[in-house]
């Protein structure tokens, strides 16, 4: 499955994947609990770190979120020409720190670790909690690979337009995008219906169909 992990020797990257999502969910609920500046623009400054941290190509980085940036940037405009400055500046630090810390934690887990985490904290709730793990963790893996997916084709149709000169600008890209990704999300749909899914979870484990 290709997702935007990368290797490494980091303390990020030994440390327990169950760890860091409950303190990655923890850090999320606490930035939403307070709205002093001061205070968002630490917790911003600390996930920034975070991801410095593990040592990655700026130009991948760059390349890989430039949407997401471009998405926060956008929400950051439209908050102060519509609500307030003061309020653009929380909303900012907040997304800034939000998406600095999740995009660490993305880079420094494997998705089999953050989907084996996740069905192993909601087996215990029984039957219910089985089926749920098991949902989630198929949502999760589809989630993780429509990521590079999604930037893939956005860097494909930046090509095609330059290669055919035409300016390449955002609202150019949204339908193109869209109809590639539904297309996309038809096949992913067809091919799991054609194995079975979703499969009977009442069965023995033994007969289960796994989530490759």
């Amino acid at each position: 499955m290709l997702s935007l992990y990368q290797p490494g020797q980091s303390l990020l990257h030994r440390l327990p994947a169950g760890g860091k999502l409950l303190a990655l969910s923890l850090f999320g609920v606490l930035i939403f609990l307070t709205r002093e500046p001061l205070v968002l623009a630490a917790a911003a400054l600390g996930a920034v770190l975070l991801l410095w941290h593990l040592r990655l190509p700026p130009a991948l980085l760059l390349r890989q979120l430039a949407v997401t940036l471009l998405l926060l940037a956008f929400l950051v405009i439209a908050n102060g020409l519509l609500v307030s400055w003061n309020e653009a500046l929380i909303v900012g630090l907040r997304l800034l720190a939000l998406v600095a810390a999740a995009t660490a934690v993305t880079y420094a887990t494997r998705p089999s670790e953050i989907i084996a985490a996740l069905q192993a904290a909601l087996r215990p709730l029984g039957p219910g909690g089985e089926k749920a793990a098991f949902t989630l963790g198929l949502v999760l893996a589809l989630v993780l690979r429509f990521i590079p997916e999604v930037l893939f084709r956005i860097r494909e149709l930046r090509e095609a337009m330059a290669a055919r000169g035409a300016p390449a600008a955002p609202l150019r890209l949204i339908v193109p995008l869209a109809i590639r990704l539904l297309r996309s999300a038809d096949e992913v749909g067809l091919a799991l219906e054609a194995r079975g899914f979703p499969p009977d979870l009442t069965r023995p484990s033994k007969e289960r169909i796994e989530v490759r």
